[in-house]
């Protein structure tokens, strides 16, 4: 295979359908250092058929799912088979199915050594093995050609996996079989192999063990489960939260990197079936008492038409089926979210014990959230700042996520929104699982110590803090926590003008704004206003660049030099988001350079366009107007000729600020009638600029090291401590003043949630999301 490679190695699942597909062998599975099997290809044996690649799920997702809408059930099998089940006993009701059929089950099992691995049988003690959640990646083999083999024999065969799995079967298959049933799993992603026998080795140093049972239930069934691990010496038993391979596993620690960005964790699912535990049945009227019994209760996903016939005639072999709508878990709607210190802790694991790499990975002084507008798909400043502040962090040696919030705020409707951001994001930016509300928030606690915000607008009230106080100062973290804000901005001229509001009774959005600022560690602003606004608020801060000012133009066009799509240059480029001033940018350019065409314009508000063809547009243009910004720091950084042109004097501190520090004031005008074309002719002195932007960088990374080393003394946190209670009696007062209107806002959100129930998904999570919001806003504070 030309390139030695089959699909993105971050997407590579180890599924094993090329490995099996593979019509010379040329293909073979080997673990990489983390202890995960990928296909390798031997060159000297391949012939450049390409089938590896077309049989591989992750080049094709969409042929892999089910296209007809499923159906939902919480299902409980009888009391006796659910003893010996994880959750409802759904697998062994089908397994016993096919078993009596005549036929054969492919699932995993231990092996002698504790590996996990498929096998395909028809024996029913080896079923049984099958049972049960075995948390550790499985290999399935050359488990797909002996399952052909049994179909083409018109033999049935029930195959259970991982919905990659699963995927991958489908994919080796290549055509329908009625007399398979597939069945794939809601999967939380799968460890390392490696890492599953190294913990056993060292928990275990002189016993053989013979069995690791995940979800042990003599104890009832539930999420506060034993793991009860059996050797040859004995039987130990332990608490979930005791448990360090479990918590590694649960915290994401030790998952396959592929998992982290798994193509297969959506709503349309690849198997005929999917099963998991039902989390959260106790909320479905008709499922608390089967949920209270505490011996398990399955959510059961019925993806297409075959499956509902095999269904139909199971209906009998359970205790309770109950018919649910729009249930969901979050891995039937989006992947894991990689632990920041994911990769340290595989590092860490090859000199240390797996319990001391934990102990000094899971919530290391190295972790760092950072909150801002990456969500933004429509601005490509608010992206690229996110995306920069995320790598400086890294280049410092830090563990940085991005927190996944996007609280919906509508933009205006001069921006155009950009799906190709998405997949810039996914690719570069690491973010936190998503988060929705204040206790989901708080939970970030248990993975980071250090909590930034910024840069960009984050204190801005009418647009984003009116709505998200509590987020956007960082008040959900522990008084513990080292909380920081990094070139923050208040986004106007005159702060007080959106501040000196009244909140409550005996204060007003300033009074707040004082308090959630002196609960910071650290202060800095990207503007100078906001720096001396700061001060006579009483606090100190600190004016540093925006952090796309602390990467390097060489990173910057590496970035730009990965994107490989064809691309067109242009003489002038223009980027104007508050109007369109398209006509007076032409005859402004006619003014700077001659015998220039309307071909050699090109406008970067293109929803086509993707990041790194807006980079480099910029980058290549002889000259370049704009009202942005984040246009004018990439033109500053590729020492272009421009000029701003920005009519909103309210929000000119940020470009007035910046271009006082570099020395460029020239360069800003607040209407193209202004302008002066000898002053725009002349070539900035880049020499100088640069020397000043070096500088100015150096500082602000100094400070940003500075700010993530400070030390939280107790004196600290008793001060946090009282403020946050400062803060929460004034949120409380404003909650009470406000109670009838919350109240009568939270009914009809429930009612038009509860209406929504039957009616299209995306209209359903709007209701929900809305729900969340408020209950968690306002609705905390009342007691």
């Amino acid at each position: 295979m030309q390139n030695n490679f089959i699909c993105d190695r971050n997407l590579c699942t180890g599924c094993t359908a090329c490995f099996n597909k593979c019509p010379v062998s040329a293909i073979k599975m080997e673990e990489n250092d983390e202890g995960f099997l990928y296909p390798v290809i031997d060159e000297n044996l391949c012939i450049n058929c390409g089938l590896c690649k077309k049989v591989c799920p992750v080049n094709n997702v969409n042929a892999c799912v089910n296209t007809e809408e499923s159906l939902q059930y919480i299902a409980a099998a009888p009391d006796n088979v659910r003893k010996i089940s994880s959750s409802g006993g759904m697998f062994n009701i089908v397994a016993t199915y096919v078993l009596n059929s005549g036929g054969y089950v492919c699932g995993v099992v231990y092996d002698d050594n504790m590996n996990a691995v498929h096998i395909l049988t028809n024996n029913k003690q080896d079923v049984l093995r099958m049972s049960g959640s075995k948390y550790v990646q499985s290999y399935t083999g050359n488990c797909f050609q002996q399952i052909k083999e049994k179909l083409d024999n018109n033999i049935k065969v029930l195959f259970t996996g991982c919905p990659c799995q699963v995927a991958g079967l489908k994919q080796y298959l290549n055509k329908e079989y009625e007399n398979l049933i597939t069945m794939d799993l809601i999967c939380h992603g799968t460890p390392s192999p490696e890492l599953f026998i190294k913990f056993l080795k060292e928990e275990y140093p002189n016993e053989k063990v013979l069995d690791v049972n995940f979800r042990y239930k003599k104890d009832n069934w539930g999420t506060e489960y034993n793991i009860v691990t059996k050797t040859d010496s004995g039987i130990y038993s332990n608490k979930i939260n005791d448990h360090i391979y479990t918590k590694a596993f649960a915290h994401n620690m030790c998952l396959r990197i592929s998992c982290t960005e798994c193509q297969f964790a959506q709503k349309q699912r690849t198997g005929d079936f999917t099963i998991g535990d039902a989390w959260g049945a106790n909320k479905i009227f008709k499922a608390k008492k089967l949920y209270k019994d505490k011996k398990g209760a399955s959510i059961l996903l019925v993806n297409n038409s075959k499956a509902k016939n095999i269904f139909d005639e199971l209906k009998k072999e359970f205790k309770q089926v109950i018919p649910v709508k729009n249930y969901s878990q979050p891995n039937m709607q989006y992947p894991s979210t990689k632990h920041p210190s994911r990769d340290d802790f595989f590092e860490k694991n090859k000199t240390m014990t797996f319990k001391k790499a934990f102990e000094e990975t899971f919530c290391s002084k190295k972790n760092v959230a950072i909150l801002n507008h990456c969500w933004e798909n429509c601005n490509f400043g608010a992206v690229l700042t996110g995306y920069a502040l995320n790598k400086v962090c890294k280049l410092l040696g830090y563990n940085a996520q991005t927190i996944n919030y996007n609280f919906g705020n509508e933009m205006s409707e001069n921006y155009i929104q950009n799906s190709l951001f998405d997949d810039f994001k996914r690719k570069y930016i690491d973010f936190t699982m998503p988060v929705r509300n204040y206790v989901e928030f708080e939970y970030l606690n248990n993975y980071f110590d250090n909590f930034i915000v910024g840069s960009d607008q984050v204190w801005r009230y009418q647009i984003i803090t009116k709505d998200n106080l509590e987020y956007f100062f960082l008040n959900f973290a522990k008084p513990e926590k080292n909380i920081i804000s990094c070139a923050a901005s208040f986004g106007i001229y005159d702060i007080d003008s959106e501040l000196n509001v009244k909140y409550t009774k005996n204060a007003t959005i300033k009074d707040l704004y004082i308090k959630y600022l002196k609960n910071f560690d650290s202060i800095s602003i990207r503007e100078e206003n906001g720096v001396e606004y700061c001060k006579k608020l009483g606090l100190n801060a600190s004016l540093i660049l925006d952090p796309v000012f602390l990467i390097t133009k060489k990173d910057w066009e590496k970035l730009t030099d990965e994107d490989k799509s064809p691309k067109e240059f242009h003489k002038v480029a223009h980027y104007i988001i508050n109007s369109n001033q398209t006509e007076s940018t032409v005859n402004l350019a006619k003014q700077i350079i001659t015998d220039i065409q309307i071909d050699d314009f090109i406008k970067l508000n293109s929803k086509d366009m993707s990041i790194q063809n807006w980079l480099w547009q910029l980058n290549n243009c002889e000259f370049f107007v704009t009202d942005s910004f984040h246009g004018c720091c990439f033109a500053i950084i590729f020492n272009k000729q421009f000029v701003c042109v920005n009519s909103n004097t309210k929000i000119l501190a940020r470009m007035e600020s910046l271009f006082k520090m570099l020395g460029i004031e020239n360069r800003l005008y607040k209407n193209f009638d202004e302008i002066d074309y000898e002053i725009i002719k002349q070539k900035i002195n880049y020499e100088k600029v640069n020397k000043k932007i070096e500088e100015y960088s150096l500082f602000s990374k100094e400070w940003l090291v500075n700010a993530l080393n400070k030390n939280i003394t107790d004196d600290v946190i008793k001060s946090k401590i009282k403020i946050k209670n400062e803060i929460r009696n004034i949120n409380k007062e404003y909650a009470k003043k406000h109670r009838f209107k919350y109240f009568i806002k939270y009914l009809s959100y429930t009612s038009k949630y509860l209406l929504s129930v039957s009616k299209k998904q995306k209209q359903h999570n709007k209701f929900k999301k809305d729900l969340f919001k408020l209950r968690h806003k306002h609705l905390k504070y009342i007691q």
